[in-house]
């Protein structure tokens, strides 16, 4: 890199739109090329030393002069889009992203730069976003940990990132591809019992076995987490509950078949309003899980005498009507509560 190179760089890294405007000025278009893309010998171009700093007008005037989008840091691969993301600079991740940043490219770490926005801060809210709108997936593992966005967010106490994530088609029950880790084994591991709480509110699974054949349950309990261990049997049972339950209802409407171990999607969608999938299928029952974290000694007690009530209304007193029309309420003092609209009673 020529003095004149450095100079031009270095005022990039500052901010100093004007000097940089004017050094290209007096150059050529083919030299303009040449010292927009330079590289000095720490690895740094002009483009990677404004994002880092998060310097937009600068951002933009180099696009404009035609520099390497794309280009990685010679030592650790991080883009300018890994590095706008890493500071938290929204306006850089945009004009980046208007740009046509690639929203997965990896660094040495195999991170993308979603990873580096969870990773970064849990107020990047904006940066998420963006990468998100414009294709980053939550779900694209690091080719060197194995770990998705969804499982650093779930081991770095970002509740707010986590949701985020989640909520932009995140999967609850993506394992990692190096040890076979659930998010919900990820949060386990990080003692983060808001993360944990968040991924049971989203339906991930309590009986998923990670490589080493160990349930969530079997490694609280090898992590002496007393208090996860009770979770997550609270939670085991509540679904099996909700299987019954829901076994008790498609008797109801096919009287002719035996207890079902699936109760199929169709019926799923008229009893509990369109839940279809898995995963869908525990989220159904949420209101009964809203008292997971309070100590409370009576609540096992009164879900199942709840849960007797339901069966005892579900089997002597509940009708259906020809189009099996069924209301599920629920609130914190009944878990569970079945009803029949009143144009259905007859």
């Amino acid at each position: 890199m020529s003095t004149d190179e450095h100079i031009f760089c270095c005022a990039c890294h500052s901010g100093d739109l004007r000097l940089a405007r004017g050094m290209l000025s007096q150059e050529t278009r083919q030299s303009r090329l040449v010292f927009v893309n330079a590289v000095n010998k720490g690895g740094w171009t002009p483009l990677l030393r404004a994002a880092a700093m998060g310097h937009n007008k600068v951002v933009e005037f180099l696009l404009q002069q035609r520099a390497d989008i794309d280009v990685a840091h010679r030592r650790d691969g991080w883009t300018a889009l890994h590095l706008a993301a890493q500071r938290g600079a929204a306006n850089v991740v945009a004009t980046l992203v208007a740009g046509r940043a690639n929203v997965a490219s990896r660094n040495s770490a195999g991170e993308t730069p979603l990873h580096t926005a969870v990773h970064s801060d849990d107020s990047n809210a904006d940066v998420r976003h963006a990468l998100l709108r414009a294709g980053a997936c939550a779900n694209t593992p690091s080719a060197v940990t194995g770990e998705s966005p969804v499982h650093v967010a779930a081991r770095s106490f970002s509740t707010r990132a986590l949701r985020q994530l989640l909520s932009a088609k995140g999967s609850v029950d993506a394992p990692d591809t190096v040890a076979g880790n659930t998010p919900l084994f990820t949060a386990l591991g990080s003692r983060c019992i808001g993360c944990v709480r968040l991924l049971l509110e989203c339906g991930t699974s309590v009986a998923q076995r990670n490589a080493a054949g160990l349930t969530p349950v079997q490694k609280a309990t090898e992590l002496q987490h007393t208090g996860a261990v009770t979770i997550f049997r609270e939670v085991a049972a509540q679904r099996r509950e909700q299987r019954q339950l829901a076994a008790l209802l498609l008797a109801r409407v096919r009287p002719a078949s035996s207890v079902a171990q699936v109760v199929p999607r169709f019926l799923w969608r008229r009893l509990f309003g369109a839940a279809s999938s898995e995963v869908e299928q525990r989220q159904a029952f949420l209101p009964l899980l809203g008292t997971w974290l309070n100590s409370d000694a009576e609540r096992p007690a009164r879900i199942a005498a709840a849960m007797d009530e339901v069966r005892r209304a579900c089997l002597l007193s509940t009708r259906l009507c020809a189009r099996s029309c069924v209301c599920v309420d629920a609130d914190a003092s009944a878990p569970v509560g079945i009803t029949v609209c009143v144009l259905c009673v007859r």
